[in-house]
């Protein structure tokens, strides 16, 4: 079997569909598949349309853990700073009138436009399938349908799509234009990540006998567990926050910072680590507001695995209020840690996080509500401890790597006709 698959980004931060598409592909290279990733030279979201933003420190073409990892540069217009949000928020507004495919399939292939995707793509030969992620950056997916198309090729959809909270919500706009509902329905498989998202696909078309619902993962170490959670009255104070994903305002980063403000004029003292990429609206925020010159609040920036783990075992929450999640594997890296969670009450978040069982929800955009949550769990470190243990049991139940990826490798089979037996 040959696959390759395209993701807007390859290991430049270990997180969301970046992991997701490198268990993937790194699971298929150790079966002796030909696996392959195409992808761009972006560090982080900001240099899909900032010219100025750092890039990936990596070759243009590597191969990784057995998979051929190629990287092409993005190509920003005059403007781009601007054209980019403004573009979006245009086809999203047209999107409400204008029924026709094109103008947004044009737009979306030249922000951010990569020119020789097509051509590198094809530039390997057949493939069995081509797997293509992401709606939000939905330009490099339209490509590889198109590639899949002249090859041959199954071609197969990993949506990643962040819908909000139902058919209302301005995200679930953003992610089912016209030229959205084209893709998902020239899919021979899509890979939902959870029951909303397949409902969501459902909705623009996909015939349900060709989505799996696959959940996402995390790796366990072979005796089980990572580090468990220290008794409560082995813990020092202060209480520890921690938040790993990109520092914006959609991931809740700017009202977790409001959060702890609150809880230090409560008089809760606690510490906050930030862990990700910081966006520049976020840096900018950070400093006007004062929130810099707040000692108990740390930002990391992007780390690495060893350190990430390092932060996940002492830790005593991870809170990541978010309303851009469609799934969320941070939550799962901190229940193998058997470690409670804090989370936005929106869309899929609400089916990963059993509200009160093994993390609390809060509504998105209420840092009051948060800090409650911080605070109920500062003052109950045995409520929190059972919390992260019923997180663990879940990821053990059902969100290993392990069995996430069985479940799409027998779509995989089931696309190419091919008897699991």
């Amino acid at each position: 079997m040959r696959v390759t698959l395209v993701n807007h980004r390859y290991l430049p931060f270990r997180g969301g569909s970046e992991l997701y598409i490198q268990k993937l592909a790194e699971r298929l290279a150790s079966k002796g598949v030909y696996s392959r990733v195409v992808t761009t030279d972006a560090f982080d979201l900001e240099n899909f349309w900032d010219p100025a933003a750092k890039a990936v420190d990596a070759l243009s073409r590597e191969c990784k853990n057995g998979v051929e990892v190629e990287r092409l540069s993005i190509r920003h217009p005059p403007l781009s700073r601007l054209l980019f949000p403004v573009s979006r928020r245009g086809m999203g507004e047209a999107s409400r009138f204008v029924p026709a495919t094109l103008p947004f399939e044009l737009v979306s292939r030249v922000l951010p436009r990569m020119p020789g995707l097509l051509s590198t793509l094809l530039s390997a030969g057949r493939q069995d399938i081509v797997v293509a992620s992401n709606l939000g950056l939905e330009g490099l997916a339209i490509v590889a349908s198109q590639a899949a198309a002249k090859m041959g090729s199954a071609f197969v959809l990993l949506p990643f799509a962040h819908i909000g909270d139902g058919s209302g919500a301005i995200a679930h706009r953003y992610v089912s234009m016209p030229h959205h509902r084209e893709l998902v329905q020239q899919a021979d498989l899509s890979i939902a990540l959870t029951e909303l998202e397949a409902k969501f696909l459902e909705e623009l078309g996909a015939n349900r006998s060709r989505i799996v619902v696959a959940g996402a993962g995390v790796d366990l170490p072979a005796d089980g567990c990572f580090p468990s959670t220290p008794k409560a009255e082995d813990r020092s104070p202060p209480f520890s926050v921690l938040s790993i994903g990109a520092m914006a305002r959609d991931k809740g980063t700017m009202d977790l910072v409001e959060a702890s403000r609150l809880l230090w004029n409560r008089g809760v003292r606690h510490t906050l680590t930030l862990v990700g990429p910081e966006m520049r609206s976020f840096s900018d925020w950070f400093r006007s507001t004062g929130a810099a010159n707040c000692r108990w609040i740390e930002c990391r920036g992007v780390v690495d695995e060893a350190e990430k783990r390092a932060l996940l075992s002492s830790a005593d929450v991870l809170a990541l209020p978010s309303r851009t999640e469609s799934f969320g594997i941070v939550y799962l890296e901190a229940w193998s840690y058997r470690k409670p969670v804090i989370g936005a009450a929106v869309g899929a978040v609400n089916e990963v996080i059993d509200d009160g069982v093994d993390g609390l929800l809060a509504p998105f955009g209420d840092p009051a509500a948060i800090a409650d949550a911080i605070e109920r769990l500062a003052s109950n470190p045995e409520f929190a401890e059972c919390m992260g243990r019923a997180g663990f049991a879940k990821v053990e139940r059902s969100f290993t790597w392990d069995r996430v990826l069985e479940r799409i490798e027998e779509g995989f089979r089931t696309v190419l006709g091919i008897d699991a037996g």
